[in-house]
């Protein structure tokens, strides 16, 4: 007899399916095999035929491929800067936590990370500075169907990160702020589209908010002050992933496991 699975509800296939990776690399332009068509290949292979059959059919090209695409984001989400895909949250979920279980999510933003545990079944934790988001986030669950299981904590993370019970959070999933990509003029194509459309271009314009700090050594000692109080209302097999943001000659990253090799995944954000 097996040991029991202690980290998640998949099955032998279902995990060694997650631990794969699939990497796709664009042929020429005259090519009629785009990304886009095998991106239709897989979902109707999918549809058609299940998962399973899928998988017999076409390997790792369905289930990897389809998870690299983000679905379409409705009105609300775009309202935010800098979102990612609720997709790529509900697979680490499902990698790493058991239905029912409990996630941290500290710089929730728009609330993707609540909107993957409605999805997955895992009741979800979100603190947002702004309140713009809050609203935001808190309609998207409503309209999600979501119910109390996911909680939306109007606040700073420093300070609202002190509220939450010793040991009470199996998994802290997050992507921060970005330092200083937001704050620049509407140079780059997708900042320059957002201002063609009125969208918001910045987070806020709060002192508080971490984006709007224009030294870099003093927004990692900030962000670190926010990693550091992880600890100890984490549970000892909590797993916390955060994206990774290169400036010129500069990197952060940081991730932290207990009992298993750390791995950082960089989820990168969406900027349109």
């Amino acid at each position: 007899m097996g040991r029991e699975n202690k980290l998640n509800d998949l099955t032998n296939r279902q995990w060694l399916q997650a631990t794969k990776s699939f990497w796709h690399t664009q042929g020429d332009g005259e090519s009629a095999w785009t990304q886009q068509r095998r991106m239709e290949l897989c979902q109707w292979v999918l549809e058609s035929y299940g998962e399973e059959q899928a998988e017999a059919m076409l390997g790792q090209l369905a289930p990897s491929a389809l998870y690299s695409i983000a679905p379409p984001r409705e009105k609300l989400k775009l309202l935010h800067p800098a979102t990612f895909s609720e997709r790529d949250i509900e697979r680490l979920l499902r990698l790493f936590t058991k239905e029912g279980q409990t996630v941290l999510d500290p710089f929730v933003g728009s609330g993707s990370t609540l909107i993957a545990c409605h999805n997955s079944k895992r009741q979800g934790i979100g603190i947002e500075l702004v309140d713009e988001w809050v609203q935001v986030t808190r309609q998207r669950l409503d309209d999600a169907g979501a119910g109390t299981e996911q909680q939306v904590l109007a606040g700073d993370a420093k300070k609202k990160l002190d509220e939450i019970a010793p040991e009470s959070m199996d998994f802290v999933v997050t992507s921060p702020p970005y330092w200083s990509i937001l704050g620049k003029d509407a140079g780059m194509k997708a900042q320059t589209e957002r201002v063609e459309r009125d969208l918001p271009t910045k987070y806020s314009e709060q002192r508080a908010d971490l984006g709007n700090i224009e030294d870099y050594e003093v927004f990692l000692q900030s962000l670190g002050e926010v990693f550091a109080k992880w600890s100890p209302i984490s549970t000892t097999s909590t797993f916390s992933f955060i994206k990774s943001q290169r400036q010129p000659d500069r990197h952060y990253s940081s991730t932290r496991s207990s009992g298993i090799q750390p791995e950082v995944v960089s989820c990168e954000k969406e900027l349109i």
